[in-house]
């Protein structure tokens, strides 16, 4: 298989990307606690955004993507050539240290946040903070046992990234198998398997209807984190000219538009699990973002959103405990009390102030921690670039 080297490639797109993913996820989760009012006082403004803001899942879609193609473009040969305890061990505490400190730093306020909401107003149940789920929450293997996300996770979310633990612990096996794999396939041969690789999502899908199904997490999550890996052996394969990254940049915001008519369709002609298929859009759009030059790129690629899709772990794992203390706030308080015709408002007005404490977390907590523990094992070693890349939760 040919290869050409990426170093001259450039990834901010990619982390550019996750902030506008999250605020997807955001939006939605602000949309669904307030359907019912928006339903009967904007039934239009709901008729509008319910296409888009209810295809949010997507955006982990994407998260997933992005942690198989990063993780590829980073470890795939290192670890797939020397599958090694020490290299193996090494890998995986650099991934402790990416996301560890500050998925417990939140993790540990949403419990708080849970209890004193029990507490003063009774809003939530204490059932799930048990020593037992302490200890799960801390290893990140919360979900290993659950048929679903729901109530498995302190910060909500988080049900996602540990889904995706399982598929950071599994990818040294994955590497060596597709390392074996890519190296007897042509251009071609590895497109065929990126597509492939969703196999067992598409099958979910169709057998089920969507892809919140009982253990459906785990075909959906390896699926798309196996598909990343294959779209990145898809980058070292090609030999990227300037004229073909001139058509990816332009390739990147049709793609956009043609999901924004797949979901249009779902909702008028189409079965509205059929939007389930769009995942695999999100193939030829992370490889396009980070070969392509253009508008789109560009704008992605502008310090501050690139500042914002450092920080959006920690938006995405925030966003869910600060929401709904927020939400009894307004409701049980006779100081922050607020008229439930505002309360959205109020709802909107905390994502600017959720961004900016992201952001806050991010530089001066998780990334001055991530380096002091992989300081140890990067003594006057420089980073590859694409280990500027930020892996998605």
């Amino acid at each position: 298989m040919a290869s050409v080297a990426i170093r001259p490639l450039r990834y901010d797109a990619l982390t550019g990307v996750r902030f506008f993913a999250a605020l997807w996820v955001v939006a939605y989760h602000i949309k669904r606690a307030n359907q019912g009012w928006l339903e009967k006082h904007h039934p239009d403004l709901v008729r509008l955004l319910d296409p888009v803001l209810g295809q949010a899942h997507r955006a982990l879609d994407l998260f997933f993507v992005l942690s198989g193609f990063v993780l590829a473009l980073n470890y795939l040969e290192r670890i797939g050539d020397h599958p090694s305890l020490r290299t193996i061990a090494r890998y995986l505490w650099l991934r402790v240290a990416r996301i560890w400190p500050t998925y417990l730093a939140i993790t540990l306020f949403a419990g708080f946040a849970i209890w004193f909401r029990h507490w003063r107003w009774n809003s939530a149940s204490v059932d799930e903070l048990t020593w037992n789920s302490l200890v799960q929450q801390l290893f990140l293997v919360q979900m290993w046992d659950q048929p679903t996300g729901k109530d498995s996770s302190w910060a909500g979310p988080a049900w996602s990234l540990s889904a995706e633990w399982l598929a950071y612990v599994l990818f040294p096996l994955l590497a060596v198998v597709a390392l074996g794999l890519t190296r007897r396939l042509n251009t071609p041969g590895l497109v065929t398997a990126a597509v492939l690789s969703l196999t067992p999502l598409f099958l979910g899908l169709v057998l089920n209807h969507r892809f919140a199904y009982a253990w459906g997490w785990a075909p959906r999550v390896l699926s798309l984190f196996v598909a990343g890996m294959f779209t990145a052996a898809v980058l070292r394969a090609v030999s990227v000219s300037a004229a073909h990254r001139r058509a990816a940049g332009r390739a990147a915001p049709a793609i956009l538009l043609a999901v924004a008519v797949w979901i249009a369709l779902t909702e008028t002609v189409l079965p509205g699990w059929w939007a389930g298929f769009l995942v695999v859009a999100w193939l030829p759009f992370v490889y396009c973002l980070t070969v392509g030059r253009g508008p789109l790129i560009d704008a992605l690629s502008q310090r501050w959103i690139v500042l914002g899709g450092g920080a959006s772990f920690a938006l995405y794992l925030l966003h869910g405990p600060v929401l709904k203390l927020l939400r009894d706030l307004t409701t049980h308080t006779a100081l922050f009390h607020v008229d439930r015709d505002l309360r959205i408002w109020v709802e909107l007005a905390a994502v600017p102030v959720l961004v900016l404490a992201s952001m806050a977390i991010y530089r001066w907590w998780e990334e001055p921690t991530r380096r002091v523990l992989t300081r140890p094992l990067l003594p006057r070693q420089r980073m590859p670039e694409s280990a500027r890349v930020r892996e998605p939760a």
